[in-house]
């Protein structure tokens, strides 16, 4: 989101572990009437898209992922603006 006159990235504030790992909750720092892309990252497969179309909840938004991988020993996500 724009910051003045540069643009960042949004940050991942929260990550929550919901209902022994069926669900995770994620929350960063977004802008009025921005949509957002979840990716995850896997060895195999690089990032790929968990979900797009997010749309902002204003200054914060959260949302649920899930299920996370089974075995996956290290899970990475990102979020970008669309």
């Amino acid at each position: 989101f724009t910051v003045g006159r540069y643009t960042r990235p949004p940050r991942i504030t929260g990550v929550e572990v919901r209902s022994a790992g069926a669900e995770l909750l994620f929350e960063w720092e977004s802008g009025f009437g921005e949509f957002y892309v979840v990716e995850q990252f896997t060895e195999a497969l690089g990032w790929t898209e968990v979900e797009d179309g997010i749309d902002s909840g204003g200054l914060t938004t959260r949302y649920a992922v899930g299920p996370a991988p089974v075995g996956a020993p290290v899970l990475l996500y990102r979020v970008r603006e669309e």
